[in-house]
């Protein structure tokens, strides 16, 4: 995918297309990574999707819930979701 040290620099619109894809993949994994966070805030918590949201930015920005304690049934799914921002972005 990338060229080596034998090979000349990419011409620049090559270059940004490159980047361009690379951004597009990134803002792709957050943005699944949040609808799925918001997901399982929303079956297992029973939340407003606004709430949810927040609880899911928050946990993959590499903070901790907002809800005081989770339900039992939902005791597992915001560490679940810490395991996979962590694993994912490389944070903590």
């Amino acid at each position: 995918m990338y060229e080596s040290r034998k090979h000349p620099p990419l011409p620049r619109i090559h270059f940004l297309r490159r980047l361009a894809l690379h951004v597009a993949g990134v803002l792709g994994l957050l943005l699944g990574s949040l609808l799925i966070g918001m997901a399982g805030y929303g079956y297992f918590e029973d939340m407003a999707w606004r709430d949810a949201f927040l609880n899911s930015a928050m946990l993959l920005g590499a903070a901790w819930s907002t809800i005081g304690r989770p339900s039992r049934r939902a005791s597992y799914w915001p560490v679940s979701m810490e395991n996979v921002s962590t694993r994912l972005i490389g944070q903590r």
